[in-house]
């Protein structure tokens, strides 16, 4: 992940000044040397590459340690949850968050049916992104069945696994069943080419400010 976004980055022409993976996966309870070493590299953007205790704990320490460019992850959108976690909004306060998914900012109609659906199983009606993966990925397996099941004839009990994956590798475009949704995907090159989806937030307080809303810019290719 940590080659992919750099490779992404000096594609669009950035100057990437410091990369390396020096956090390890487990254990870190000090992030203070790992600020200290970004930066003395002079970055004026830190695109954090860590799952989410580590985003928050590095974003945390580069603050601490005067750090006053962009803070930019993938991995901390966490609607509902910041403001019963004090330390970790804190931490958090003006990083900028990269969500792959429609985000509840969004307001489409597709997030607010999803918003519902939340809802109506007893659910918080917040689209974390690991919500997102779940909700998203159900609705493109139920279009998929559902072409399977008209390219078998309609009958049911023909809808197996191996009929499933002709259908894909035929040639499978998934459409948004309510407008906002993830967009279009077109199998069977979505399994293997990123789309290259996102909605791009700001942490300001214990909430998120949308900053531009989700859009497919494409794949990357380096």
């Amino acid at each position: 992940a940590l080659d992919d976004a750099a490779g992404a980055l000096k594609t669009g022409g950035a100057d990437v000044v410091y990369e390396g993976s020096p956090i390890a996966e487990l254990g870190t309870t000090s992030y203070a040397p790992y600020a200290q070493a970004i930066i003395a590299a002079h970055p004026n953007v830190v695109f954090e590459v860590l799952d989410v205790p580590d985003s928050v704990g590095l974003a945390a320490s580069l603050k601490a340690a005067g750090y006053q460019g962009a803070i930019v992850n993938g991995v901390t959108y966490l609607p509902g949850q910041l403001a019963s976690q004090a330390n970790e909004a804190a931490a958090l306060d003006g990083v900028f968050v990269i969500d792959e998914f429609p985000a509840d900012e969004n307001n489409t109609p597709a997030v607010r049916q999803a918003k519902k659906d939340l809802v109506s199983v007893d659910q918080p009606p917040d689209l974390t992104s690991g919500v997102s993966q779940g909700y998203w990925s159900a609705i493109v397996f139920e279009q998929m069945l559902r072409a399977t099941q008209k390219a078998v004839g309609g009958d049911p009990s023909k809808v197996t696994g191996a009929a499933l994956q002709q259908t894909v590798n035929d040639g499978f475009t998934y459409t948004d069943p309510i407008p906002g949704g993830i967009g279009t995907e077109h199998f069977p090159a979505a399994e293997h080419i990123p789309t290259g989806c996102e909605t791009f937030l700001k942490v300001v307080g214990t909430s998120y400010r949308q900053i531009a809303p989700y859009t497919c810019y494409g794949a990357v290719n380096w």
